[in-house]
């Protein structure tokens, strides 16, 4: 999705531990970009896996960040994310479909696509600021951190804006809300979502790619708000963390 977006990483490795800085800037838009997923057919699966995961927690992050209806807004993310969610696993077993590369290809290149269906509505990005000093610190891949961090993020931060995770539980990973109050909803989505992991083939912990919860809080800085709408600080991204493992 680096073809559409206005993002882009700078690392300093010359710090120990390394540190990641994030700069946004119009002119990092490419001016021409062609999508071939032909050239995506030798990309190691857990690669593949990483970026489908990653596609589907940018659409997360700014879908969970409105705490209001937003249908235009919601419609767009909700597509991308199932398209990922169906689309993903039959990759890993067909990684050479042109069908099914290239429909993965054009969700993770529009879940990064600011334009007019996102442009206006609030964003949270609370998994992001999180993993960026944990991939960072330890040389992990960006699209597992995340992978971790969505269903932990989901069950700890629901209560404060139920409406979006209910939905996304729901209209994306397939629970049946009828006699299920919030957090049950939430909580059944959260597992489903570590379900659909492990068909990819993706840990679902921390502990299952070698990292400690004492060694998770140690790179988090201690004056960190993450994300926009549910700014989690101190104590609370320890307790955010501590569902990881």
């Amino acid at each position: 999705g680096s073809e559409l977006s206005l993002c882009s990483v700078i690392v300093d490795d010359l710090r120990s531990p390394a540190e990641k800085h994030i700069l946004f800037n119009d002119g990092l838009f490419f001016d021409f970009s062609i999508i071939n997923p032909e050239l995506t057919y030798t990309l190691p699966l857990k690669h593949l896996a990483a970026g489908v995961t990653d596609g589907i927690s940018h659409a997360l992050e700014a879908y969970v960040g409105s705490d209001h209806e937003e249908m235009i807004f919601e419609g767009y993310y909700e597509s991308i994310m199932n398209t990922l969610l169906k689309y993903g696993p039959q990759a890993m077993s067909n990684p050479t479909d042109y069908t099914i590369r290239s429909k993965i290809s054009h969700a993770t290149m529009i879940a990064n696509h600011h334009n007019f269906c996102t442009e206006g509505v609030q964003q949270d990005w609370t998994c992001h600021d999180i993993e960026r000093y944990i991939t960072t610190a330890y040389h992990g891949v960006h699209g597992i951190t995340l992978g971790i961090l969505m269903p932990a993020f989901m069950k700890y931060v629901f209560s404060r804006n139920p409406r979006p995770f209910v939905n996304f539980s729901v209209r994306c990973l397939g629970v049946n809300p009828e006699g299920k109050n919030n957090a049950a909803i939430v909580k059944e989505g959260a597992d489903n979502f570590e379900r659909w992991l492990n068909k990819m083939h993706l840990p679902v912990k921390f502990t299952d790619i070698g990292l400690t919860y004492p060694q998770l809080i140690s790179c988090i800085p201690e004056n960190l708000t993450a994300g926009m709408l549910y700014q989690l600080k101190g104590d609370e991204i320890k307790e955010l963390l501590s569902l990881c493992v």
